[in-house]
């Protein structure tokens, strides 16, 4: 009975081991790295000026770090949820911040003021994103932010939602998106 007793104690302890490190936060410094080296090149569009919301948007299903070569897709609500975390704006590289209080304005109502002419008075056509800290799988080597681009005259629901995906090696991140 002692035995038995040990040996399920045992494998909880080593089972709940697993998924910890299966689910390990990614480091500050490799976050950082991401987002500069590889999102920001992504999400650049013809020279135009790219705007992160300084709030951080919550992160993917830590489903879609599980297969290396086709990712879950997952479902999210239609409209942009966030943490209560803000971007370290200092470490990253060619971005303009939009302060959450000034975002978050655009969709209180408000009769007086025409917002989306509000909102193309402050960003031009330009979108703001709202981008995830990543996550990262150590059993597939899998990193995932998760962004959301959102502008006063895009129509919620309309598939705005993306996650890219890094794989990480010997040799540094590689971008696995298409």
């Amino acid at each position: 009975m002692k035995k038995l007793i040990f040996i399920t104690i045992l494998f909880f302890t080593t089972s709940c081991l697993n998924t910890e490190k299966q689910n390990k936060k990614i480091s500050e410094k490799e976050a950082y790295e991401l987002i500069n080296n590889f999102l920001i090149k992504e999400i650049s569009n013809d020279g135009k000026i790219i705007l992160f919301n300084n709030r951080h948007l919550k992160p993917p299903s830590m489903e879609v770090t599980y297969d290396s070569v086709m990712p879950i897709p997952m479902i999210y609500p239609p409209y942009p949820t966030f943490t209560k975390s803000f971007w370290n704006q200092e470490k990253i590289n060619g971005v303009k911040f939009v302060e959450w209080e000034t975002y978050n304005s655009y969709f209180q109502k408000n009769d007086s003021i025409n917002m989306r002419e509000k909102w193309t008075e402050n960003f031009g056509y330009n979108l703001v994103y709202n981008v995830s800290f990543p996550i990262y799988n150590v059993k597939t080597k899998l990193a995932a932010i998760r962004v959301y681009p959102y502008a006063s005259n895009l129509n919620c629901g309309t598939d705005l939602d993306r996650v890219y995906l890094y794989k990480k090696s010997k040799n540094g991140w590689t971008a696995l998106n298409n």
